[in-house]
Formats: structure tokens, sequence, C-alpha cells
């Protein structure tokens, strides 16, 4: 697989479908009183995300919580994280500390939130999440990379 191929693959797979994936939970079983659900109505696609909602439903009663309220920030740090790490894989000595701003973020939001002044609730399981998302990006893309430029090496 040539360099451009992995990086395609790994983009995919690791920024885009993880950052949709969190979207479809927030947008499948989170309250319609987030701001988010009237950005659809103005967009025009109330519809599409009230079909999503009604065909994911069922699921709803047997996922656990963490699933819809924390997990989606884990998987938002996942693909920012993964996205930069695939972006600047020649220069990660240089970059390194760029990865801390999602983590940063996502830290600022829920301590914001702790002492109200940001609207949502506090949690330290998003913490948790948050922590996984930076740590797996770097161990899983890291590995992958590093496989990548081995075996190009070698042909």
């Amino acid at each position: 697989m040539n360099k451009i191929s992995l990086k395609y693959y790994l983009f995919i797979f690791h920024s885009i479908i993880p950052l949709l994936l969190g979207g479809i939970f927030y947008i499948s079983f989170r309250s319609k009183t987030l701001i988010m659900f009237n950005w659809f109505n103005a967009i025009g696609i109330q519809n599409l995300i009230q079909y999503i909602r009604l065909n994911l439903s069922f699921l709803k009663p047997i996922i656990p919580d963490w699933t819809y309220y924390s997990l989606p920030d884990g998987l938002w740090i996942y693909s920012f994280s993964s996205f930069l790490i695939i972006y600047w894989d020649n220069y990660y000595k240089t970059f390194n500390y760029w990865l801390f701003i999602p983590f940063v973020c996502g830290i600022v939001v829920e301590l914001l939130q702790f002492v109200k002044l940001f609207p949502g609730t506090f949690d330290i399981i998003d913490l948790f999440f948050l922590s996984l998302g930076l740590s797996l990006s770097l161990i899983i893309l890291n590995s992958l990379l590093k496989k990548g430029k081995e075996q190009s090496q070698i042909c």
C-alpha cells in the first residue's frame, strides 16, 4: 500500500468514521432541547434527523447511558487527534504539543461545566473518555504509521 492510500485509509477509518459515529449517538439519543436541533431545523434537515431518531430509538433502552453521553466526547478527541497524527506524520517531533489542543479544550469545557460557567453537566466519565480517545489515537495511529513506513521500505 503506498503512502497516500495508507493515509487515505487511516483518515477515513480513524477520523471520519469515529466522528460520524459520535454524531449519530448525539443525534439519535440526546435531548432535542440541545441547540444543535435548532440548527438542524434552520438548515432544513429536521426530517432526516427525525427519521434517524425514530429508526434508532429501539436501541436507547438497551445501551448504557455513557454510550450517548460520554462516548461521543472520546470519539471526537480520537478523531481530531488521529487527524493531526495522520496529517503531521513526518513532523511528529515538532507538532506533538498540538495534539493536546483538542484534549485540553475538552477538559476545559468539562471544568467550566463543573463551575456552571458552560452549559451542560460535568461528568468524570467524560474526562475518562477524553483521555482514552487521545491515548488510543496515539497508540493505534503511531503503530499503524510505523508499520506502513516499514512496509514501504521493504517494497
